[in-house]
């Protein structure tokens, strides 16, 4: 009985460990840099290329902890393609839940008139 209840405490700590990390990872601010970065996922970019995206752009904070929110979360698996905005200050939780659900930000595109269809194309 004895041995039950050390199994039962010890079991309660480490869960208390591992929830609290996952917390503090979920939280820790996943942009960097004071200016908003543009992330373009793609069709069949998968977590690892937009992280690679993201570390080469210096936008993330902690590429470490968003892997670990990503992997624990099951999250990365999710990875919707788009066009993203990573805004200062945005958490981990925010970025991957914007990336996963797939809630792009638009795109604004301003086509002077008297184009032939040719030169519209061109322009997109």
């Amino acid at each position: 009985m004895r041995k039950l209840v050390l199994a039962a405490v010890v079991l309660a700590i480490v869960g208390a460990l591992v929830g609290g990390w996952l917390a503090f990872s979920s939280n820790v601010p996943a942009s960097e840099s004071g200016d908003p970065y543009s992330l373009r996922l793609p069709p069949g970019t998968d977590f690892d290329a937009a992280m690679d995206s993201l570390e080469s752009a210096g936008a993330v904070r902690s590429p470490a902890s968003l892997r670990l929110f990503a992997g624990l979360t099951g999250w990365g698996d999710q990875v919707k393609t788009g066009h993203y905005n990573v805004q200062p200050g945005m958490s981990n939780w925010a970025l991957m839940n914007k990336v996963r659900k797939g809630l792009q930000d638009p795109i604004r595109i301003t086509i002077p008139g008297g184009l032939t269809p040719e030169r519209f194309a061109r322009v997109l």
